[in-house]
């Protein structure tokens, strides 16, 4: 494991300067590793492109396609018109899905397979200290939310996207057995936090290669009533943009 492998060798170096230097520069090297270590931590678990704990698909590079995810949902209200622009514009998505809403709109959720999409985990309620959880309870929530994904739409998820795309040893410890793959992005907007506006579109255009994974939401975890709303303006042109340039929008598979 990567992450491991580097703070240990940074370590053994840092001890090795340690001893090298004498007692008078022992705690300036103790610093040093401190810093190091706390903000390569911090790049590790922060970073959703980071792949230093985890192996992390954020981009498909050399394809000539665009893939657009969706997460948060499914949402009563927003992941119907989602689905509506979608299929208005015969493009095929990719939903990761919460546990506890796929069990509340289970419909939505057959919905989502049955028109094509792919389905991927998100997480069984999104919980806000789910980056601290332990092992035990990190096995117990991806695999009640992939039951869930069984029970209802009759597919098996192979991807899983976590909350806030923050990654911890523990993942690494339970994923690395698991036929599972985790997915983050490169390009996101914030459409569960920023107000619409053109320009919008453009930033995430101008950012987009071959490749390039989207970050979208159809749900959101907020308790404002419109927090997920912004995405169904923007969709439409984002798609228009995108073809515009020549792009292509598909699931994985």
């Amino acid at each position: 494991m990567t992450y491991i492998i580097t703070i240990f060798a940074v370590a053994f170096v840092a001890i090795l300067a340690g001893f090298l230097a004498g007692a008078q520069s022992v705690w300036i090297v103790i610093a040093l590793y401190a810093a190091f270590f706390i903000a390569f931590t911090a790049y590790a678990v922060f970073c959703a492109r980071s792949s230093i704990i985890l192996e992390t698909i954020c981009r498909i590079p050399q394809t000539p396609y665009i893939y657009l995810t969706f997460d948060d949902g499914p949402d009563e209200v927003t992941t119907p018109r989602v689905l509506d622009i979608l299929k208005e514009h015969n493009i095929r998505a990719i939903f990761f899905v919460v546990g506890s809403k796929v069990e509340a709109h289970p419909e939505l959720a057959r919905r989502i397979v049955r028109e094509g999409h792919e389905i991927g985990l998100h997480s069984y309620e999104h919980e806000l200290w789910y980056t601290f959880f332990g092992k035990n309870k990190l096995r117990e929530d991806i695999e009640r939310c992939a039951a869930v994904i069984r029970d209802v739409c009759g597919v098996e998820p192979i991807y899983y996207r976590p909350p806030y795309g923050f990654k911890t040893p523990n993942m690494y410890f339970y994923l690395r057995r698991a036929p599972i793959r985790c997915m983050a992005w490169d390009v996101r907007y914030y459409d569960s936090v920023i107000k619409y506006s053109p320009h919008i579109v453009k930033r995430i255009v101008t950012r987009v290669r071959d490749g390039s994974i989207i970050l979208l939401h159809d749900g959101s975890m907020s308790r404002r009533p419109d927090a997920s709303g912004n995405i169904t303006e923007t969709l439409p042109l984002l798609i228009k943009a995108l073809r515009d340039r020549g792009y292509t929008c598909r699931p994985l598979s």
